[in-house]
Protein backbone atom coordinates (compact mmCIF):
# COMPACT_ATOMS: atom_id res chain seq x y z
CA UNK A 1 0.00 0.00 0.00
CA UNK A 2 1.12 3.35 -0.62
CA UNK A 3 1.53 6.40 1.66
CA UNK A 4 0.21 8.74 -1.35
CA UNK A 5 0.83 9.72 -5.12
CA UNK A 6 -0.78 13.57 -7.04
CA UNK A 7 -1.89 13.25 -9.47
CA UNK A 8 -3.50 16.34 -12.12
CA UNK A 9 -6.66 14.26 -13.65
CA UNK A 10 -9.24 11.78 -12.66
CA UNK A 11 -8.03 9.41 -15.66
CA UNK A 12 -4.27 9.41 -13.44
CA UNK A 13 -6.14 8.62 -9.91
CA UNK A 14 -8.18 5.87 -10.99
CA UNK A 15 -4.61 4.55 -12.61
CA UNK A 16 -2.66 5.31 -8.90
CA UNK A 17 -5.45 3.57 -7.35
CA UNK A 18 -5.64 0.23 -9.32
CA UNK A 19 -1.88 -0.05 -9.72
CA UNK A 20 -1.23 0.82 -6.16
CA UNK A 21 -4.16 0.18 -3.50
CA UNK A 22 -5.22 2.99 -1.82
CA UNK A 23 -7.48 3.04 1.24
CA UNK A 24 -8.34 7.03 1.04
CA UNK A 25 -8.87 8.77 -1.75
CA UNK A 26 -9.06 12.64 -1.70
CA UNK A 27 -11.01 13.76 -5.20
CA UNK A 28 -11.73 17.47 -6.12
CA UNK A 29 -14.97 17.32 -8.06
CA UNK A 30 -13.98 19.17 -10.55
CA UNK A 31 -11.06 18.10 -12.45
CA UNK A 32 -9.81 17.97 -15.86
CA UNK A 33 -10.44 15.13 -17.94
CA UNK A 34 -12.52 12.65 -15.69
CA UNK A 35 -14.57 14.66 -13.14
CA UNK A 36 -14.13 13.68 -9.39
CA UNK A 37 -17.46 12.46 -9.27
CA UNK A 38 -17.28 9.97 -12.46
CA UNK A 39 -13.86 8.80 -10.73
CA UNK A 40 -15.33 8.11 -7.24
CA UNK A 41 -17.88 5.94 -9.33
CA UNK A 42 -15.72 4.08 -11.31
CA UNK A 43 -14.05 3.04 -8.78
CA UNK A 44 -16.88 1.84 -6.86
CA UNK A 45 -17.28 -0.55 -10.00
CA UNK A 46 -16.52 -4.18 -10.94
CA UNK A 47 -14.73 -6.17 -7.95
CA UNK A 48 -12.08 -3.61 -6.93
CA UNK A 49 -11.21 -3.54 -2.79
CA UNK A 50 -13.97 -0.55 -1.46
CA UNK A 51 -12.13 2.58 -1.24
CA UNK A 52 -12.51 5.57 1.06
CA UNK A 53 -13.46 9.13 -1.29
CA UNK A 54 -13.37 12.52 0.12
CA UNK A 55 -14.59 14.24 -2.66
CA UNK A 56 -13.84 18.61 -2.10
CA UNK A 57 -14.97 21.45 -4.11
CA UNK A 58 -14.36 25.59 -4.13
CA UNK A 59 -17.81 25.64 -5.76
CA UNK A 60 -19.87 27.94 -4.81
CA UNK A 61 -23.28 26.80 -5.40
CA UNK A 62 -24.15 23.61 -4.55
CA UNK A 63 -26.34 23.59 -7.79
CA UNK A 64 -23.43 23.77 -9.94
CA UNK A 65 -22.28 20.45 -8.67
Amino acid sequence: MGVGARVHDGAAARQSVDELGRDLVLLDVYRPGMAGLEVMERLREGDRPPVDVIAITAAREVDSL
